[in-house]
């Protein structure tokens, strides 16, 4: 049934821009700039349909009016269960409690409201009568700015290994409303001992283990006298799933990163030292941490990035996610492509925030690495030059996305880098 919806809905919005249907629009009663719908309306026909709205297939969206704001919303249809005929009809209602946007992978993520009588899933919206600030669409950076973090209830768990210079902890922590699970390394001695929060690069969850990733790093820290916390993220080892992680562009990763920070901050442990946390990541964990250092940009004291995934999101999309045809298909349904929702992409993209930063940068990346582009670390310093912020970047020639005989010369500045900000 609902391929045969999508199918309709497809033709519909085909008629619509073919001008077979031309259902007659009033001008919006003030400015709108082909992105956005405006606000202070009336009635549903002082609104206007966005361009970025009215080029995707996904769904026959439409403006409405509602208490005095301009919103877009995708109507719900559903197809006649008589055999006999074949029609779709918009799912009728009195009030919102009428209306169930479950069903359809398309609008299951959004409110879903009764308007003009029809129920409708609201992709976008904006403060009702705010006349200039629009609310973050729920899959931005913006978004993620104005999110309340609780990382809370840090708890230790089994000593997983321990040595001379550390003990080897798992751990697991609250992130929202999710449970993460990972591991934590903390040097022998009385402490407070600054804290690394290190972030791994993508590793299928499907086989991911508890800790994996940066255990080198992990142990070469602690023994430097380092607090390693090492979050495996939701849906990654023992932590709590989260269904939307891919539709959202994994910036759950981000939240739950940013929550261990808070959970160290609100946890008890004297080990801690509280006012110097710094944070590494490697490859998408890169990436992870640059969205850390614009969302919160106080919140870290120094960070270090090893072949870092870009910070324009659309390089990414491009590169990883775009040949993956059943994810990708079901983001340009929701968010639109980069060609015809530019601003959306420019919303998940750190590199359009780096004004925010203010945190000392160190990044390193090797000539021979065949998983993320050097260029994007070249990109990566100029955009943060660009912006007058504090950067080192370091190349080393033949050395892959994993540093192998460079590693100890990485390490070291590394550590040094740390040393300087965190001791």
């Amino acid at each position: 049934m609902k391929k045969n919806v999508f199918i309709y809905l497809g033709f519909l919005l085909l008629l619509l821009t073919s001008g077979c249907v031309n259902p007659k629009k009033a001008q919006p009663v003030g400015n709108n700039q082909d992105h956005n719908v405006t606000v202070d309306c009336r009635t549903d026909a002082d609104c206007s349909l966005p361009m970025e709205y009215a080029v995707r297939s996904s769904c026959p969206f439409q403006a409405y009016c509602q208490q005095g704001n301009c919103i877009v919303a995708c109507p719900i249809w559903e197809h006649s269960n008589n055999s006999a005929e074949s029609v779709s009809y918009q799912v009728s209602c009195k009030a919102d409690a009428d209306c169930d946007c479950s069903k359809w992978d398309v609008t299951s993520r959004f409110p879903c409201a009764c308007l003009s009588g029809q129920c409708a899933a609201v992709v976008d919206s904006q403060v009702a009568n705010s006349g200039e600030e629009k609310t973050p669409r729920p899959v931005s950076i913006d978004a993620m700015m104005e999110r309340q973090y609780d990382g809370r209830e840090l708890t230790l768990g089994n000593i997983l290994a321990e040595n001379e210079s550390y003990t080897r902890h798992y751990i697991t922590y609250l992130s929202g409303d999710l449970k993460i699970s990972g591991i934590m390394n903390v040097p022998k001695g009385a402490g407070p001992f600054p804290v690394l929060i290190l972030n791994h690069g993508y590793i299928d969850p499907a086989i991911y283990t508890n800790g994996r990733g940066l255990k080198r790093e992990q142990d070469y820290l602690a023994r430097q006298g380092y607090i390693v916390i090492h979050p495996d993220y939701r849906n990654h080892a023992q932590s709590d799933k989260d269904p939307n992680s891919e539709l959202d562009f994994r910036l759950g990763y981000t939240q739950d990163v940013i929550n261990a920070v808070y959970a160290v901050k609100n946890s008890e442990f004297t080990f801690f030292d509280k006012d110097n946390i710094g944070m590494l990541g490697h490859s998408m964990g890169g990436g992870i941490t640059l969205n850390t250092l614009v969302i919160k940009p106080t919140l870290i004291k120094a960070a270090v990035l090893f072949a870092p995934v870009s910070a324009d999101y659309q390089k990414n999309y491009d590169k990883w996610t775009r040949q993956r045809r059943e994810i990708a298909v079901k983001i340009e349904m929701l968010y639109g492509s980069p060609t015809t929702s530019p601003e959306f992409w420019e919303g998940i993209s750190a590199i359009n925030y780096f004004d925010r930063v203010n945190t000392p940068i160190q990044i390193h990346h090797g000539t021979a690495d065949e998983s993320v582009p050097l260029a994007w670390s070249d990109e990566l310093e100029a955009a943060l030059k660009n912006k007058s912020k504090t950067v080192e970047y370091f190349v080393y020639p033949n050395e892959p996305h994993e540093f192998i005989q460079a590693w100890p010369t990485v390490m070291k500045r590394t550590v040094e880098f740390f040393d300087q900000f965190l001791k």
